[in-house]
C-alpha cells in the first residue's frame, strides 16, 4: 500500500506547516515508549470513534489532534492519493494539493491519513473497504493483504518507499 505523499513529505509539509516543522518531522523516530503510546491512541481511538465508512478526513484530523495533545512526536494529517498492490483506489481530481482544503470540495475523490514521525497511521481504510462502500476491489486487495480483521494500517514510512 502506498501514498502519493510519500516521495515529498518534507516539501508538502513545509509548504503547509513550516520548514521547520517540516524537518523535524522526517528527522523523527520513534522511540518503543513512544510507539506504546501511539499504539493505545489508536486503540482507544478506533474503539471509541463510530464506525463509519468515508470519514477518513475527520478520523485522521482527530487522531492527529489526539498525538499533539498526548505526546511530543510531531503529526501531521497528509492527504493525496492511494493505491494497493499497485492498483490506484482513491485519485485527487486535480494536479497538485495545494488549497485543496481551502473549501468545501464534493468532487474531491482523495484519501486522508496521518504521518506521526516517521511512520503513516491510517486509522479509517479498513472500515470504508470492508463497509461494502468502498471503491470497487478494495476491500478484497486489502483482505489479500492484511486479512479482514485489521482495524489500522501501521507503517514506516521507509517500508512504503521500498514498494515504489
Amino acid at each position: 500500500m502506498k501514498s502519493s505523499c510519500t516521495p515529498d513529505i518534507f516539501s508538502l509539509t513545509a509548504n503547509s506547516r513550516s520548514r521547520d516543522f517540516a524537518r523535524k518531522l522526517v528527522r523523527y523516530r520513534l522511540s518503543d515508549a513512544e510507539w506504546s503510546v501511539l499504539a493505545e491512541l489508536a486503540t482507544r481511538y478506533l474503539t471509541e470513534f463510530p464506525v463509519l465508512p468515508g470519514a477518513c478526513v475527520i478520523m485522521s484530523a482527530g487522531f492527529t489532534a489526539l498525538i499533539n495533545r498526548h505526546t511530543n512526536v510531531p503529526a501531521v494529517v497528509a492527504a493525496g492519493g492511494l493505491a494497493v498492490g499497485g492498483k490506484s483506489y482513491y485519485r485527487p481530481r486535480q494536479a497538485g494539493m495545494s488549497g485543496i482544503f481551502d473549501q468545501s470540495r464534493l468532487d474531491w475523490d482523495g484519501h486522508a491519513w496521518v504521518i506521526a514521525g516517521n511512520h503513516v497511521m491510517d486509522l479509517s481504510i479498513f472500515r470504508t473497504a470492508f463497509s461494502g462502500l468502498g471503491p470497487s476491489g478494495l476491500r478484497e486487495d486489502l483482505a489479500v493483504r492484511f486479512g479482514s480483521g485489521s482495524g489500522a494500517f501501521i507503517s514506516k514510512l521507509d517500508a512504503m518507499r521500498d514498494e515504489e
